[in-house]
């Protein structure tokens, strides 16, 4: 990749006009599916289609627009199959997201994620030129999704393409293979390019749509965000980008969580994209819809339940719209007769109705609903690439234990976990999408649960956090590497200013441990780390050792244990110990802001948002048992049912609610 197509891009993304979106943080949230269209459908079939989802409330399609339906044996186009769609989209007021899908194997489900060779980078930029001169015609036409789900580790370094564009990458970047140390360090090249390379190839797909077409959005939805997001780069994306998107498929991308927990992990899918967005809005462009047999990690089948807690969950984090994978079943190859909405006789599934009952909710208090802002509590959980990166390289492959090879991310899950189990909204996002610039970080909280790789900079912007009032709270191996993956444990542990102090081991342990730490017994997992004190306090000890301190830093305070908390927890199931621990370390002022549990109820999940002045909860109950849970407040009164799919209860600051059911309840304040 030489300067000057970086320079092209650059100039291309920041010139890019977003005045006319369609989509934007004031828009009522729609709920769609993806029509999946293919040769052998009949008019009767697909008009049915059409006028079902419109039936089922449903404002938006999905549509495929495969090349290789398109292009012709003699070199043409024929566009006739993706027309009638179109005009059937148009008769039943459907607005479409047309994903671009270049000519590819037809037995390649997901699409090709970059060009193999400089010819075929200029087929992609024909295909792109056909397609979008010829359907940016429609009325129904709303955006362009510019890759279906992009995001991949594995690029194709075999091929001369990508080895060339490598090549030039590392001509314009330089790395030192040693620190000013004289240690020999890793410096992440591929793992950097990677980065670099999605961020121009979607920089390049987006330039040549708007060569054609400057009226419509441009989307996108990144898959498996647990395991790939240290290859996204959202806040580059936003800048050639109307609205950012995600896939969240249970049974692909779900499987860090056991089902009874699918809400969960929900709920963190959606958060990082929240954050990954910023300033645009987001959408969930895929959402599992059916069954699905032979394709999927996990088969599964979501119920009309879960249909319904995972469409609340997206608008509770603010979702602008959810489309479902998918309404129709493909015919033939890979996912042939899975993942549908509706039944073999075209008929609505328990699902498709789920979500029309959501639907219908929408349509009748749009205005309200087109207001709902995510409440905020302070909590920040956040995670870093390089500690992904880092882990993935150290282990290698090797068998192990969780905490080994999948241990920095579902660390942090465990935290976001813990606090939906109190009821506590918190954020979750990668490291440099955190705002560090504020003066005041008074009743702000940063959780850093076993994020093992830390630079100098992220470092200073977390002394600078607690210096001017933040609390961090941190657990695990967090900075035993700095960003090249040199252990600071050996040359003079960079963190002991801001922590008041350093390690002395990180003995293992065993895969689950008790650890006494603040008068608790709390869960710890693997690794027991010790500490010896500099300006610190201890908070715990194991016989004559140290495992745990505070320490006092400007205007906030650390709390530092180092051992990995969260995993234990994760581990044992159980986060009632922890929760405990959470909330005595939390600020005070951190209870005056949002809804919250009374006290930790396993089993559940609370998401807060606000609708102009008035708060909002969110409440579902993952258990096979009727619940009854009280909800605190400083200036809550009354609970009023807003929304509910199975019987509920509601009396003052009291809720009872069946088992798997969803409710939304307004409050009334003091």
């Amino acid at each position: 990749m030489n300067k000057k197509i970086i320079y092209l891009i650059l100039a291309l993304v920041f010139s890019f006009n977003v005045q006319g979106q369609t989509l934007n943080k004031e828009s009522k949230p729609f709920i769609g599916a993806q029509i999946f269209i293919e040769p052998g459908q009949t008019d009767k079939q697909i008009e049915e289609w059409f006028a079902l989802m419109q039936k089922s409330g449903m404002e938006v399609c999905r549509i495929r627009m495969f090349g290789l339906y398109m292009k012709t044996k003699d070199g043409n186009w024929d566009f006739s199959l993706f027309d009638r769609a179109f005009r059937l989209a148009e008769k039943y007021n459907i607005k479409v997201y047309a994903t671009l899908f270049p000519e590819t194997d037809f037995s390649d489900v997901g699409g090709f994620k970059f060009p193999h060779t400089n010819v075929h980078q200029m087929e992609v930029a024909e295909y792109i030129r056909q397609v979008v001169t010829h359907f940016s015609k429609y009325s129904c036409l709303t955006a362009w999704v510019l890759i279906n789900e992009p995001g991949t580790p594995n690029l194709p370094f075999d091929e001369p393409f990508t080895q060339d564009k490598y090549a030039k990458w590392k001509e314009e970047h330089s790395f030192s293979a040693y620190n000013p140390q004289g240690y020999p360090i890793l410096n992440f090249e591929k793992e950097k390019f990677i980065v670099e390379y999605h961020n121009w190839y979607l920089g390049w797909l987006a330039e040549q749509v708007q060569r054609y077409d400057t009226h419509h959005d441009l989307h996108v939805n990144p898959h498996n965000i647990f395991k790939l997001s240290s290859y996204y780069d959202f806040p580059t994306w936003r800048k050639f980008l109307h609205s950012l998107g995600g896939s969240a498929h249970a049974s692909w991308h779900f499987t860090y969580f056991p089902r009874e927990r699918y809400t969960v992990a929900m709920s963190a899918n959606a958060e990082l994209i929240r954050a990954g967005a910023g300033e645009l809005p987001w959408l969930m462009t895929e959402l599992q819809g059916g069954n699905n047999i032979y394709s999927g990690a996990i088969p599964m089948c979501p119920t009309a339940e879960e249909i319904t807690q995972w469409l609340w969950i997206n608008l509770a984090s603010e979702a602008k719209g959810e489309i479902f994978w998918s309404f129709n079943a493909r015919a033939t190859g890979a996912e042939a007769g899975e993942w549908a909405m509706i039944n073999f006789n075209g008929e609505a599934s328990d699902r498709l109705k789920a979500a029309a009952d959501v639907a219908k909710f929408i349509h009748t208090h749009e205005k309200q609903m087109a207001k709902i802002r995510t409440a905020e509590s302070g909590i920040t959980i956040l995670y870093n690439r390089t500690s992904m990166w880092t882990e993935a390289i150290q282990n290698q492959g090797k068998p192990g234990y969780a905490g080994r090879g999948e241990g920095v991310m579902c660390s942090a899950i465990s935290y976001f976990e813990v606090l939906s189990e109190m009821g506590l909204q918190s954020k979750f996002c990668e490291f440099g999408e955190y705002d560090f610039t504020h003066e005041n970080y008074k009743d702000q909280v940063i959780i850093l649960s076993h994020q093992i790789s830390l630079s100098a900079k992220e470092i200073t912007n977390l002394e600078q956090f607690v210096q001017k009032g933040g609390t961090l709270l941190v657990d695990g191996l967090t900075g035993f590497y700095d960003d090249t993956a040199h252990c600071t444990m050996v040359s003079g542990f960079t963190l002991e200013k801001l922590f008041g102090a350093r390690p002395l081991e990180f003995k293992m342990t065993n895969n689950s441990f008790s650890l006494d730490i603040d008068g608790l017994s709390l869960p710890g997992y693997l690794w027991r780390g010790t500490l010896t004190l500099s300006n610190a306090t201890s908070i715990g000890t194991f016989g004559n050792e140290i495992t745990g301190a505070v320490n006092h830093f400007g205007n906030g305070r650390v709390v530092w244990i180092p051992t990995p908390l969260g995993l234990g927890a994760r581990q044992t199931g159980s986060y009632a110990e922890l929760a405990k621990w959470i909330t005595r370390q939390l600020p005070l002022g951190i209870f005056n802001k949002t809804p919250y549990f009374t006290k930790h109820e396993s089993g559940m999940l609370m998401k807060s948002f606000q609708i102009e002045e008035k708060y909002y909860s969110l409440i579902i109950n993952k258990t096979d048992i009727e619940r009854t849970i009280s909800i605190e407040g400083t200036s809550l009164k009354e609970a009023k049912v807003w929304f509910a799919d199975k019987a509920v209860k509601a009396a003052g600051q009291q809720i009872t609610i069946a088992p798997e059911g969803t409710v939304v309840v307004c409050w009334n304040s003091i």
